[in-house]
């Protein structure tokens, strides 16, 4: 039993990636945030948020999450939430199942050292008008960020299975979006937990786990156009 239990405030910053960049999110004004207008894309009502961007995030991973809504709300929610150390400031990254983003994370995430900080970047590209999105690791020799390569390509996708075209000519990517799902589970999921309690038993503390950000539930998380799958 464990009884009565205090509720301790956090200073996490909540990041998503959107509006072609890595942003902070607020549905009112706050001091660095400047107004977006944003449409819903089911109900195409249109209202402005607020969002400050980040030119980059360096950080060590803490913790993957993986969040699924069920038939909480509406629209379903699924999606990986990567707990982040940046230099003593808690943040939360979300990368949406059905995202880009999401899905070059998993197919580089294999190759990250998790003992050592990774760096996130997201910008517009304007020849694809998308958002690019880089997660790099340590520094070559003229001191830029090096990219981690991912571990799965179209060249080499090892296990990996290829999507299939159906008849009418549209790309089916179900069996291996569930096969990064898994290797997100029960490979680097893993290797997180176990480089968390290495960090902790070198710097002599225990592992985080209290008091990690928690998040809203009593409303659906937002949509965005970049989340839908492609």
């Amino acid at each position: 039993m464990k009884g009565l239990q205090e509720q301790s405030d956090t200073n996490a910053v909540f990041l998503t990636i959107k509006h072609h960049g890595i942003v902070q999110e607020s549905k009112v004004a706050r001091e660095d945030f400047k107004p977006v207008e944003v449409t819903n894309p089911r109900t195409g009502e249109t209202f402005t948020k607020f969002i400050k961007r980040y030119k980059a995030v360096e950080a060590l991973i803490n913790k993957i999450e993986w969040r699924d809504t069920g038939q909480q709300y509406e629209q379903r929610y699924m999606g990986f939430k990567i707990y982040l150390d940046a230099d003593g400031v808690p943040c939360v990254l979300d990368l949406p199942f059905e995202s880009r983003q999401c899905t070059r994370f998993m197919k580089l995430a294999e190759n990250i050292d998790y003992t050592k900080p990774v760096e996130f970047r997201a910008w517009h590209d304007k020849q694809t008008d998308s958002t690019a999105f880089f997660v790099g690791q340590g520094q070559n020799g003229d001191g830029k960020t090096i990219s981690v390569p991912q571990k799965y390509t179209r060249d080499n996708p090892g296990d990996c299975p290829p999507p299939v075209q159906k008849f009418n000519g549209k790309w089916n990517f179900d069996d291996q979006t569930e096969f990064l799902y898994e290797r997100m589970m029960s490979v680097v999921i893993p290797r997180v937990d176990a480089a968390v309690a290495m960090r902790a038993e070198q710097n002599g503390h225990e592992p985080r786990g209290e008091g990690e950000p928690q998040f809203d539930t009593t409303e659906p998380p937002d949509i965005d156009p970049d989340d839908i799958p492609f």
